[in-house]
């Protein structure tokens, strides 16, 4: 039982960590249609504090992604999933620590797109990194998704074959 709510903690934590990158996703149509001071603004404004939020579920998923490999017997066939959502949560957290973390400070020390004529090409590099993130977190979604129904399938099947 204890197992089985870890699997599920886990699950919701990768796939609210990977939501958190998927909505960036989503929401920079909208912003890449704003002028660089607009989107200084809104960065500055509404992704005040982001980082830290994102960074938790991160570090939370990560670390329950540790403890359900440490528990999982080393030849089930969960744990490859397990190591497959772990990898892509620490390119998630790899990438908003050694890029999008930067760029973000940078923007937010800025007082006006004066001070900060690069604006432009780090709202590039920013929608990069952040589709890297998107597809690492939808990947480690798919696979814990899929260790939680594989275990559940080789369950079943093992207790039809004893019946």
């Amino acid at each position: 039982m204890k197992k089985r709510v870890m699997y599920i903690i886990s699950l919701v934590l990768v796939m609210v960590a990977a939501g958190i990158a998927l909505s960036h996703i989503i929401h920079f149509s909208g912003k890449a249609a704003l002028t660089p001071q607009a989107f200084l603004n809104v960065q500055q404004k509404f992704y005040e504090n982001y980082g830290v939020v994102t960074g938790g579920f991160q570090f939370g998923a990560f670390i329950m992604l540790l403890v359900l490999l440490a528990i999982t017997p080393a030849k089930s066939p969960r744990r490859p999933f397990f190591v497959v959502s772990l990898v892509a949560i620490a390119i998630m957290a790899s990438v908003w620590i050694f890029k999008i973390n930067p760029m973000d400070l940078q923007i937010h020390s800025a007082t006006s797109v004066k001070e900060f004529p690069e604006i432009v090409d780090i709202r590039k590099q920013w929608a990069m990194w952040q589709g890297i993130r998107g597809v690492a977190g939808l990947l480690g979604v798919v696979s814990i998704a899929y260790a939680f129904i594989l275990g559940d399938k080789a369950k079943a099947e093992l207790q039809s074959s004893q019946a």
